[in-house]
């Protein structure tokens, strides 16, 4: 992981503030259904939405104002749920998701990006754990598995996708959003 953490980072230095955005907002659109789920009935669940689609609404825009980042960064800290069973973790991750990818945009650093990457790895984590504690009684921490490796993979395309953003248009982006709905992580929930 420490590999992949520093790779994305050094991929997305060299690409704008705006973009780098993309790359967090793909990440943090993967989380949507566990953040739906988990925050259902609470203003975190309709603060996220609103805040992730504004955000996706004005991402091909040049003007782009570092006010209006600041303010959602802070209704989204207002309103970061607490952990406990890995369905709330999930939903907390995609809210810090959504904080990492927002503070992008002026971060050049590893550390904003490696929250966005940790936000989702750790949504994953809770959903492997549960889902092995829910079928197999397993309560051991999981490791190297084949959602994660999706995941990773996804990433490394994302970062990809981003440094076209000088030529992105909206029916580019439109279509890698159908296309990531795909690769959605799942909830924590029996059945």
């Amino acid at each position: 992981m420490k590999k992949h953490r520093q790779y994305i980072s050094e991929a997305l230095a060299s690409c704008n503030g705006a973009a780098r955005i993309l790359f967090g907002l793909l990440a943090t659109e993967r989380l949507r259904a566990c953040c739906c789920v988990a925050e259902a009935d609470s203003y975190a669940w309709s603060c996220f939405a609103s805040i992730l689609d504004d955000a996706f609404a004005v991402i091909l825009d040049p003007q782009l104002s570092d006010s209006r980042l600041v303010d959602w960064i802070a209704q989204l800290e207002k309103n970061v749920p607490h952990g406990g069973e890995p369905l709330q973790v999930q939903g907390q991750s995609a809210i810090l998701c959504l904080i990492g990818s927002l503070r992008l945009f002026d971060s050049n650093d590893s550390e904003a990006s490696e929250s966005v990457i940790n936000a989702i790895v750790d949504a994953l984590d809770n959903y492997t754990f549960y889902i092995q504690r829910f079928v197999a009684r397993d309560t051991s921490s999981p490791e190297n598995y084949a959602l994660l490796q999706r995941e990773l993979s996804r990433q490394l395309e994302d970062v990809n996708f981003v440094r076209t953003y000088n030529v992105l248009t909206l029916a580019k982006l439109i279509q890698r959003r159908m296309e990531n709905f795909q690769f959605a992580v799942p909830v924590a929930v029996g059945i």
